[in-house]
């Protein structure tokens, strides 16, 4: 006797297989939106825009994958 897919199984097989033919719509190319250099002026305009304002910090945040990091830094 053969057990028949429920459903949820047959409907989960459709997505499965909808999903691996590949029809999600493509992302649109951005990268021809984008110059191909930038000036000094526009690099540093785009720097200061996407940065912190300055401040003062209570404390210097140092991270590091090395075990013993004070070696790497010569503490």
């Amino acid at each position: 006797m053969t057990a028949r897919p429920t459903l949820r199984t047959v409907v989960l097989a459709c997505v499965l297989l909808w999903a691996s033919l590949d029809v999600w719509p493509a992302p649109a190319n951005a990268a021809g939106k984008f110059p191909s250099r930038l000036t000094d002026r526009a690099f540093w305009t785009l720097v200061s825009d996407l940065s912190e304002p300055d401040g003062h910090f209570r404390s210097d945040n140092l991270l590091s994958n090395e075990i013993w990091y004070e070696q790497a830094l010569g503490l």
